[in-house]
Formats: structure tokens, sequence, C-alpha cells
């Protein structure tokens, strides 16, 4: 992230049970316990939710999630913590850019899931960052030849980019698993280092 002692700290609720906004009080309330020291705190709910549609109708389960991203963050936003920042963590360029918009995996299926009931503004003012795993943009290197350029970086991460600047204008952007070779990372945090906070 760009900052010492910062922390990434990510939760898998029950969605179905979070979506109803019933343990708001108790998110706000756990939030507030956390100590002040000005270092980044940042929270995701369910992270790579391309991974987990459940069950025979996965557009309900998005539904589900989507309500459940909005009503954490509601009760997170409710504790006004100077430290904490809320987003999600969505895939990579294989699901935003590879994959057919009508695909399970595809995150464009969520956030239009999101637009088609209304709620991607509510999404937007919960949000601090969007946050992506690129995964398949790390698979695409050759560890052993290791010829990262910032221009090979920028291919690789310009489809998140873009998708976050269309749906989520204005929210920073945030790299959580790169599972890159160390040299890599390195590249790939400096090339970003203006995301998040």
């Amino acid at each position: 992230t760009g900052h010492d002692g910062a922390s990434w700290h990510s939760f898998k609720p029950n969605t179905e049970v979070s979506s109803t906004g019933s343990q708001n009080a108790a998110w706000t309330k756990s939030i507030k316990t956390i100590p002040v020291d000005g270092k980044p705190k940042l929270i995701t709910i369910y992270h790579e939710p391309e991974n987990d549609p459940k069950g025979s109708d996965p557009d309900a389960w998005t539904l589900t999630w989507i309500k459940s991203q909005i009503e954490i963050g509601k009760a997170i936003k409710a504790a006004n913590h100077p430290d904490v920042v809320y987003g999600p963590v969505f895939m990579s360029k294989y699901s935003v850019a590879d994959l057919p918009a009508t695909d399970q995996a595809s995150t464009r299926r969520f956030i239009q899931i999101a637009e088609d009931n209304g709620l991607l503004d509510d999404m937007n003012a919960v949000y601090d960052f969007i946050g992506w795993d690129p995964y398949h943009e790390g698979y695409a290197f050759d560890p052993p030849k290791l010829g990262a350029t910032r221009e090979k970086i920028s291919y690789w991460m310009d489809a998140a980019e873009a998708f976050t600047e269309a749906k989520f204008p204005g929210k920073k952007l945030a790299i959580g698993e790169p599972v890159l070779p160390v040299r890599l990372c390195s590249i790939l945090y400096s090339y970003f280092i203006k995301l998040i906070i």
C-alpha cells in the first residue's frame, strides 16, 4: 500500500444474514474498538466473489453479496474510524475482460446485477477503494525471464483500472494478492504507488 504498518483485513461472514443489516450495530461497535494509530487498515468483506456464487441461482447469491457489501459498508462508515478504509477485492483482467459478461465468474456480471437493481450508487457510497487480486496477470509472466516492465504491468492492469474508473469513478485501486516474483511485485507496487489513501 506504500505505507509502513498498513494492514489488510478480509472477512467472509454469512452474506444472507449480513445483507439484512441485522449485524450492522455489531460491525460498527467492533470497528470502533480498533486502536487509532495513523496506520491504514483496509477492510474487505468476501473477497473474490466471482469464485463463490452458490446454489442453482448464482444471480440471487450475487445480489445477496451486493446487499451485504452495502450494509456492512454502512456499518463501517458509521464507526467513523480515521484509519479504516473499506472496499471489495475482485479478481483480475481475466474476470473483467476475458470472460463473457454473462459468465458466472465475470466481474462485469456482478456489477451489471448491481446496476439492474439500482444498487451501484449505494456500493460507491460505501467503498473507499477497489481491490484486485491479479493472479492471472502473474501467471502471464515467465519468472525465469522476468522481462517485466512498467509497460507490461500497465497492459495487464489497464482493464481493471479502466473498469474501476468506469463503474467506481474516483475510487483508488488496490493490489491484494499479485502472486508474482518479488522483483515483479516491487515493479507492480511502485507503478501503482498512487493507489490507496
